[in-house]
């Protein structure tokens, strides 16, 4: 008896140890299916058609969140078309003539086989490529034939029928939970704050906003099509990456068109598909201290945009009279980036880092300039880097070690850079960088925190836009 467990143990340590991005993938594909109007389509024999059975019903019921139901079906229980297909072709195509018939482009298939020998489930899988759905493969062992007939595959590390169908049911409830996060996270984002839509890169086009901005895809549309196109360099990249991962917000400026810096901004945000974000038009109606604050306080990071020509002039903007936010409230926004340029060519030539008030131990405002991240130099067109300088600042403003934020950035930007480097990187699909993005993540070493620092003399100034409101009556 303990044999069996400690062989169900081994099997699931072996699992977390290396396909944990894997499962993040998969999970990342039907969150990516639903949002775009598919369904989940899933189809085994035997034990294996159980399981398919049990995905959809987690779908179309509900797993742990009381959501709402979810499209998904299993190929493998209408009897009739099961006995009728047998009878009077072969039970190998059972699930392909199925699969002929249901499944659509928009779709995602999960083909189950222990042994990933079932000719019926090969075939299934192959009829579903053809229809243009993306295809996923839960088998085990050394993968076999079903995972030549499918786009990616989770192969349960074991020759074992029955631990391998444990670890199938045990992907799928975590396919599961992450599909309970996802479908919070939409809800929160739809009631973060008054008139904000749903911030993603949906076919709408649709993102947070106040009052709402249409995001067109007019250029690269993923963080790393920014890098491909040489919107930006993998560095900046990747040190963007890591701010808006906590929720620093930006303020993208410059002269170029609004829908460009829409762009821009939203790829950059969108690095991260787990944190709600929101698009804020300050051309057209300048945020207000309680609009910003009721967005940054309720986890959503916001992106305010600004058709200015330096980013004085954006700062000046933001404060301007009679309610322009304070001072210290426009200094921790955060990042800077000033975008120049057209929807065919364009470039950050510059990003910046708003640095907080601070008081001296005599209680004496300290205000520091805002501290240059990159540049980019037209003579060489190559960006030059500066935030070196800043880098324990920077590590601090999230909760990083100096040596954590170092070593996360610059494998960050050999990653960008190397799915840059890939033919059509530019255009590639959203859905499919962010569950690379996702697994990438997944796979990094825990988070190495600051270290704690003692209650200081010299603090940041209250701020209405950062921090609530404080009980007069509490000292």
């Amino acid at each position: 008896m303990t044999a069996i467990l400690d062989e169900h143990l081994a099997t699931l340590t072996r699992t977390r140890e290396s396909l944990v991005p894997v499962i993040v993938e998969l999970a990342w594909d039907l969150c990516s299916v639903l949002e775009r109007g598919g369904k989940l389509v899933t189809f085994g024999n035997g034990g294996s058609a159980a399981d398919a059975q049990h995905f959809a019903a987690e779908l179309t019921g509900h797993f742990v969140l009381d959501r709402g139901p979810l499209p998904a079906v299993a190929l493998t229980v209408d009897t009739s078309a099961l006995t009728a297909i047998g009878n009077d072709y072969s039970y190998a195509d059972v699930f392909a003539r199925q699969a002929t018939a249901l499944v659509g482009p928009d779709d995602l298939v999960v083909a189950i086989s222990t042994s990933s020998k079932a000719a019926s489930v090969i075939r299934g899988a192959e009829a579903a490529a053809a229809k243009g759905a993306r295809v996923w493969a839960l088998t085990g062992g050394t993968g076999g034939g079903l995972v030549g007939a499918t786009h990616r595959a989770f192969i349960a590390p074991s020759g074992e029928t029955a631990r391998i169908q444990e670890a199938h049911i045990t992907v799928i409830h975590a396919v599961c939970s992450l599909l309970d996060d996802w479908v919070e996270a939409r809800q929160a984002r739809s009631s973060a704050s008054p008139g904000l839509c749903r911030g993603s890169r949906a076919p709408t086009g649709c993102r947070l906003g106040a009052p709402t901005l249409e995001v067109p895809v007019i250029v690269a549309p993923t963080l790393v099509g920014l890098v491909a196109d040489r919107t930006l360099d993998a560095e900046l990249a990747a040190l963007l990456w890591l701010l808006v991962e906590d929720g620093v917000p930006l303020i993208v400026t410059g002269e170029s068109d609004t829908d460009v810096r829409a762009a821009v901004a939203a790829a950059v945000l969108d690095v991260v598909p787990e944190r709600p974000w929101v698009i804020l038009d300050g051309d057209a109606d300048r945020p207000d201290a309680e609009t910003l604050g009721a967005t940054l306080r309720g986890g959503v990071t916001p992106a305010v945009l600004f058709r200015a020509p330096s980013l004085k002039e954006a700062m000046d903007r933001l404060t301007l009279p009679p309610d322009g936010l304070p001072e210290d409230a426009v200094r921790r926004l955060g990042a800077v980036l000033v975008v120049e340029g057209t929807p065919e060519r364009a470039r950050v030539v510059a990003a910046h880092y708003l640095r907080p008030i601070e008081r001296d131990v005599q209680g004496h405002v300290q205000r520091r300039p805002p501290a240059v991240l990159a540049t980019w130099d037209p003579s060489s067109d190559a960006f030059e880097h500066f935030a070196w300088g800043i880098t324990p600042e920077l590590a601090d403003r999230v909760d990083r070690s100096q040596a954590d934020l170092e070593d996360r950035q610059a494998a960050r930007a050999a990653s960008l850079a190397r799915l840059a480097a890939a033919p059509g990187a530019v255009t590639e699909d959203p859905a499919r960088v962010r569950a690379t993005i996702a697994a990438l993540v997944v796979s990094e070493p825990p988070r190495q925190h600051a270290p704690a620092h003692a209650p200081a003399k010299a603090s940041g100034l209250h701020s209405p836009l950062l921090d609530p409101p404080r009980d007069p009556h509490v000292h």
